[in-house]
């Protein structure tokens, strides 16, 4: 109950004034939080780096890989997978406990145990399933399968992220996946082995891009300690796989090139460890689903050199669904953009709204006070 006088006018000039100043902090707080609207050049200037390191390391791999299972016949996929995913566990324990790069977060891993698990196990059979695909079919046909994993990351994102896409967005990722496709319609090469690892490796990254933005983005975890934590698990998945395939293999290969061998598997440890953080950083400062659209600009790279390289040819039909990818590709980037720009364009004016009440509010309270002062 207000009862009649001055004390009670300025007690309501008070409450809306302070009403104001919380509002404009909140708004300045959701802004200085927001990862999309505040970019420094920094920021970019490491997702770029990334981006490239990531990008030039896959396309490395993957024609590295390509080459040993085809010209030496290398079978061994998941040795190398195994190889490279230890060399991850030392890489990055060396940088977390002797370098003492970034500190081992205890709470945060027993807090999160059960996301980390899910992304190890992800990694391990996601990358052995990459390399088994290979080893069946085609670069271009492997790549263009794994283009379709957009459409994945939109209902994992959706469901484990709770982010939101706005139409045109969807209807793109969707002219990227039919456009992939039609470039798969009919491509030579084909082998049921190869193209079943394919998609199950696709489902698989799907699952681990999207566990791998939740730790990052949301808990907040070290690029190192993520790679530290999921790597030796992911390589205790792989293990079976490859004493029942492998082992004894490999031992009749040691014996026969042991020297060409042990060089493969080292260097094929140390570009394993750099891309695994490349990736990671990657996700890290862009998102779990643009992480994976970007891999589609991968694709039409490894696709042109799997051709020079390796004799791979494609039909018209294959060219015309590598163009509409390109195009839904080109269309997703055009919306996201328009949709930065709309929103951050709403948030600059409710501040300058919220602004413009609360200097009204001071403006009006100084002008009573004055009167006031004046009266007295």
């Amino acid at each position: 109950t207000l009862l009649p006088g001055k004390d009670n006018h300025t007690s309501i000039y008070s409450h809306v004034f302070a009403r104001g100043k919380h509002r404009n902090h909140e708004i300045e707080e959701q802004e200085n939080h927001n990862p999309v609207q505040k970019i420094s050049i920094k920021t970019v200037l490491k997702a770029v780096f990334a981006l490239l390191s990531w990008m030039s390391l896959n396309i490395i791999l993957s024609l590295m890989n390509k080459h040993l299972f085809e010209v030496r016949e290398f079978r061994f996929p998941i040795l190398i997978i195994v190889v490279g995913t230890f060399s991850t566990f030392v890489g990055s324990a060396f940088c977390v406990f002797v370098l003492k790069i970034t500190p081992l977060p205890h709470e945060s891993i027993v807090n999160n145990w059960r996301l980390l698990l899910i992304l190890s196990i992800a990694h391990g059979l996601a990358t052995a399933l990459e390399n088994i695909s290979i080893a069946h079919i085609s670069i271009s046909l492997n790549q263009i399968i794994k283009s379709t994993a957009p459409a994945g990351t939109i209902v994992a994102s959706i469901f484990w992220e709770h982010k939101t896409f706005n139409r045109q967005q969807i209807i793109a990722t969707i002219v990227v996946v039919a456009g992939a496709g039609m470039t798969v319609f009919k491509n030579p090469g084909f082998n049921w082995i190869g193209f079943l690892a394919a998609v199950g490796s696709t489902i698989l990254a799907v699952i681990q891009s999207v566990a791998s933005a939740m730790l990052l983005q949301r808990a907040s975890f070290h690029v190192l300690v993520v790679a530290l934590v999921t790597s030796l698990p992911a390589v205790t998945v792989l293990l079976p796989g490859f004493m029942y395939a492998e082992y004894y293999s490999l031992r009749e290969q040691l014996i026969v090139d042991g020297t060409t061998t042990a060089v493969i598997l080292t260097v094929s440890a140390v570009l394993a460890f750099f891309y695994t953080l490349s990736h990671l950083f990657l996700i890290k400062f862009t998102s779990a689903h643009y992480a994976v659209l970007l891999g589609n600009v991968k694709v039409l790279v490894l696709i042109f050199l799997s051709m020079l390289l390796f004799q791979t040819r494609m039909q018209v039909v294959n060219w015309i669904g590598m163009a509409i990818s390109i195009a839904g590709f080109t269309a997703y980037n055009w919306f996201s953009y328009r949709e930065m720009k709309t929103a951050k364009g709403e948030q600059e004016m409710e501040m300058a709204f919220t602004n413009d009440v609360v200097n009204r509010l001071i403006s009006d309270e100084t002008l009573e006070n004055s009167s006031d002062d004046d009266q007295k």
